[in-house]
């Protein structure tokens, strides 16, 4: 869970640098499908990547999706990859957007190229003001392409949601089932009934504010279902799963599969 404790301190010269390419200033402005896609009525499909691989952009964009949401928090990928990242999803034609780790994190990002980033566990209106203000300055040259999402994660958060949505510069909320199903005291539950009528709470408050919303479904049949409930209440964005997610349920079942082939018995004549 991110506490924003570069934001608090100010940082350190060090955490400021910019990654290895290019600088997003220059006369090309990338479209932003998210926001093409809620302009002409339709949900954007995204991944969220959590490996600093170009292949899984490349499966991304060949399957169809609009974005990609490049994660940097936990052990996921290093923030010196992102450059690479975010110029090969612009090159291929995918929307990059970076789930930031930290405030410091925000400038590098968006000099390399990101259209919007994902601010986690935001605490409160206050917290997500001076974030928002922050991102703002930093990726002000996107124009009306920037999309700044913050995530709610805790009772806290979810107790201030709609004072959160009604800040601009905010345009996305998003839900974080299992580190809301933590602060709530189900840890393990994201499917919990009262996770879920958290999350309906999160809807109501972006749909009241006139704010996008995007909600993860990891892979699995339940999730499927979901997915396309949601899609039937014309939800703005969401993301598939995360790649690495895809690829272990896609390498569990083919295996499943084969043995299942192997070891099935003869049928009966």
């Amino acid at each position: 869970m991110t506490n924003w404790p570069a934001f608090e301190s100010g940082g350190t010269e060090q955490d400021d640098r910019r990654p290895v390419g290019t600088s997003v200033e220059s006369e090309f402005q990338p479209e932003n499908k998210i926001w093409s896609a809620h302009k002409s009525g339709r949900t954007a499909f995204g991944m969220s990547i959590k490996a600093a691989s170009v292949r899984n952009l490349e499966a991304a964009r060949h399957a169809g999706l609009d974005f990609v949401r490049i994660d940097l928090s936990g052990n996921s990928v290093p923030i010196g990859a992102v450059g690479n990242l975010v110029r090969h999803s612009l090159d291929i034609g995918l929307t990059p957007v970076v789930r930031v780790a930290s405030a410091n994190q925000i400038r590098p990002v968006f000099a390399a190229g990101a259209l919007g980033v994902t601010l986690p566990n935001i605490a409160n209106s206050g917290q997500a003001a001076e974030l928002a203000e922050l991102c703002r300055r930093e990726g002000g040259h996107l124009g009306d392409q920037l999309l700044v999402s913050v995530q709610i994660e805790s009772v806290e958060a979810l107790a201030d949601v709609r004072t959160i949505a009604a800040i601009p510069g905010i345009h996305m909320l998003q839900s974080g089932r299992n580190d809301l199903a933590k602060s709530m005291g189900l840890p393990g539950q994201p499917e919990h009934f009262r996770v879920l009528e958290a999350e309906e709470l999160i809807a109501k408050a972006a749909s009241e504010a006139g704010k996008l919303l995007s909600l993860h479904f990891a892979p699995g049949q339940h999730s499927i279902q979901q997915a396309q409930a949601w899609l039937a209440r014309n939800i703005s964005c969401l993301t598939i799963g995360a790649d690495t997610q895809i690829l272990d349920e896609a390498v569990r079942n083919r295996v499943q599969s084969i043995r299942q082939s192997l070891w099935s018995p003869p049928a009966k004549a």
